[in-house]
């Protein structure tokens, strides 16, 4: 069993030292909400009968790599559907986790990046982050295309290696999804059960990197 009283008390050490909570950036689509069964469920609601692999059959998070020019065709109409982020599923135990760490004194954000040719994506993230995670999260919800831009200590997300612009100031867990199986490189968060003994570790050592650094 993870020793949530040391985190707590290693968190509180770290706010006294540097004037600010340890922070999480948390991803939305597919760690905290199934955009992978949402899209497939629009592209074959408007294409009954074309074929296109599971969500559990893709091995890659580029969804148009290998594809013809009519299916990524038929594809990014499914991707600008109005509608499509408003019915994604909550992945179970993602905003329960979120909240936990919260009440651990960790700063947590959401931070997503728009699909800039869906003209409700965006609307309907920050409604959606508001309706399964309440006022609190709705106001700590960060859209950008580029990750590398906003700062914090530790990065949630299922893309492997997030790049950007600059290099990033917090270190990436990988949330395991299928299309990113593949990946042996970074770190792995297997869902949202156990997420103590992963995450909670992790961003203590990077805590304690940072505090090295500043002595």
């Amino acid at each position: 069993m993870t020793d949530l009283t040391y985190f707590r008390d290693s968190f509180a050490r770290f706010f006294e030292l540097f004037g600010r909570r340890p922070v999480v950036l948390c991803d939305q689509d597919d760690v905290l909400v199934d955009y992978g069964q949402g899209l497939y469920d629009a592209f074959v609601a408007a294409n009954p009968g074309f074929p296109i692999k599971r969500p559990e059959e893709r091995t890659n998070f580029d969804l148009f790599g290998g594809e013809s020019d009519d299916h990524k065709r038929r594809l990014m109409a499914a991707m600008n559907t109005p509608g499509l982020y408003a019915k994604l599923q909550p992945i179970p135990g993602g905003f329960e986790a979120l909240r936990e760490m919260v009440d651990l004194g960790i700063d947590v954000r959401i931070c997503t990046a728009p699909w800039v040719t869906n003209p409700t994506c965006a609307s309907e993230k920050m409604t959606q982050v508001e309706e399964l995670g309440g006022p609190f999260f709705g106001n700590r919800c960060i859209l950008s295309k580029d990750k590398t831009f906003v700062r914090g200590d530790l990065l949630i997300d299922d893309r492997s290696g997030v790049k950007g612009a600059y290099q990033p100031e917090w270190q990436q867990l990988l949330f395991t999804q299928p299309h990113n199986r593949l990946d042996t490189v970074l770190p792995r968060l297997n869902g949202w059960e156990n997420w103590q003994s992963t995450v909670l570790p992790m961003l203590d050592s990077i805590l304690a990197s940072k505090v090295a650094l500043a002595a």
